[in-house]
Parts: structure tokens; C-alpha cells; sequence
């Protein structure tokens, strides 16, 4: 910007990811330390060793701030963009949950039936799918 002027916003960016970085840092210096000392820790750390839970969690990092940002930016767009009532919206965004919670309980036999590799990718599809 001219006159060496900050674009607005920009300025808590950087802060904000060193703050989380430092925040970051002492969550797993203080696991460590508690579970040395055989107290209860909020995440075992040694879980990140197996396989499937590190990937299971880097896949969630993918995922959950998608799915966390439509929960804020679809009331925006179908009440200001499509002129849904707040009521119509509200509707629409308990459909979603109780489909959620109706494909939860199936999840299990799916997993049985299909494997594990084959749910998430096609749950990752179906929702990259929706998304787009």
C-alpha cells in the first residue's frame, strides 16, 4: 500500500502463529513431563507413533477448519446471498446435523463391511463433492 500504510487485519497474523506455536510447544513439554512422571495427561503423545492415529489426526487438521468455517459461512450466504429467513436457515443447518448423526451410526458397519481406507475416502469425496 502507499505511504508504507498496513493492509487492515494483517497486523495480529503473525503474533496469533507464534503465540500458537509457543502455546503448542508448551502442551507437548508438559505432556511429556506428566507422563514421565506417571500422571494423566490430556493426549498420550506415544499414540502419534502408531500409524493410523498420526494420519487419522493429520486428516482431521485437514479437514475440521473446513467443516468449522461452513458452520459460520453458510447461515451468511443463504440468508444474504439466497434470502433465506433466519428460521429457513436454522432448518437447513439442523438437517445437516441430524444427517451427520444419521450416517454416524452406520459408520461402524461400513468399516466392517468396506474397511477403513475405503469410508474415509469415499466420506472425503462425498464431502469435497459438497463442498464444491
Amino acid at each position: 500500500m502507499a505511504g508504507g500504510a498496513r493492509s487492515p487485519g494483517r497486523s495480529h497474523r503473525c503474533p496469533s502463529r507464534v503465540a500458537g506455536v509457543l502455546l503448542m510447544v508448551e502442551f507437548v513439554a508438559v505432556q511429556r513431563a506428566r507422563a514421565r512422571q506417571d500422571k494423566a495427561v490430556v493426549l498420550d503423545l506415544t499414540l502419534l507413533g502408531v500409524r493410523s492415529f498420526r494420519y487419522g489426526a493429520v486428516a482431521a487438521l485437514i479437514v475440521a477448519p473446513g467443516e468449522f468455517s461452513q458452520l459460520f459461512t453458510l447461515p451468511l450466504l443463504l440468508q444474504n446471498a439466497l434470502g433465506f429467513s433466519a428460521l429457513g436457515t436454522g432448518w437447513l443447518i439442523v438437517s445437516l446435523a441430524v444427517g451427520a448423526f444419521l450416517v454416524s451410526g452406520t459408520t461402524p458397519a461400513l468399516t466392517s463391511r468396506y474397511g477403513g481406507r475405503a469410508v474415509v475416502r469415499v466420506g472425503l469425496a462425498t464431502e469435497a463433492f459438497a463442498v464444491a
